[in-house]
């Protein structure tokens, strides 16, 4: 708290929320989830891009019999909009890119091809429908599949297979954010800030700042958009 109270306008913002009527909606069964506030966490990578996600609370009773007095509550974070979804999707991602190399002669091919198959994993995740499919779908065997799909399909190293990839790659861009699901500007800046972190992902680097300047110019959004 020491170190919070010195943080500009920090004392302010308490001194206002000690002041409010917090209410919370309580369920008219006491076992059921129920909202209890907004949360706020800075993406990882980058604290100009914040993650939204709604804390909902339920009530444990343990040993009722015993203890009939004491209450115990289980708290979740849930996602309040897709953005926030997609980041969580791609965090799960971002340990696959351990295994490309920048220095090899097909590190166009691997890393574009990596990128692409992130993408395609996000489209996936964001757009599935557990009733029509597997409820227990994970982003890590997501990636598998489809990689082994589409390295298959991009086996050949032709000069024109980076270009391939990369316009494959602004199609899901444009699809997800024209169906407001996801912005542009923000995926593009979550996926810069990681690969500002690899040393070894400098072409996707230059590649996704390119991307960012063409959009409108050199920025960082935050996640606003909600479903």
């Amino acid at each position: 708290m020491k170190h919070l109270l010195q943080l500009q306008g920090f004392r302010y913002v308490l001194e206002l929320s000690r002041k409010l009527n917090i209410h919370l909606c309580l369920p008219e069964h006491p076992e059921d989830w129920f909202y209890t506030c907004k949360v706020l966490l800075p993406w990882p990578f980058s604290p100009m891009i914040a993650l939204h996600f709604r804390s909902i609370v339920r009530i444990i009773y343990d040993n009722v019999l015993v203890y009939t007095d004491i209450r115990h509550y289980q708290q979740a974070l849930v996602p309040e909009n897709h953005e926030t979804e997609a980041a969580l999707i791609l965090l799960h991602l971002f340990s696959t890119a351990s295994a490309l190399d920048e220095d090899g002669t097909d590190a166009a091919h691997m890393q574009f091809l990596w990128l692409l198959v992130v993408m395609q994993t996000v489209k996936e995740g964001l757009t599935r429908e557990d009733e029509e499919g597997d409820p227990r779908w994970e982003p890590e065997s997501a990636f598998g599949r489809i990689h082994n799909e589409l390295a298959a399909k991009h086996s050949k190293l032709t000069e024109d297979v980076p270009e391939k990839l990369i316009a494959r790659f602004r199609e899901i861009v444009e699809a997800l954010d024209g169906d407001g699901l996801v912005d542009k500007g923000v995926l593009l800046s979550m996926l810069h800030s990681f690969t500002a972190t690899q040393v070894h992902l400098g072409l996707l680097l230059s590649f996704l700042a390119e991307e960012i300047v063409t959009l409108s110019g050199p920025y960082i959004m935050g996640l606003g958009r909600g479903k």
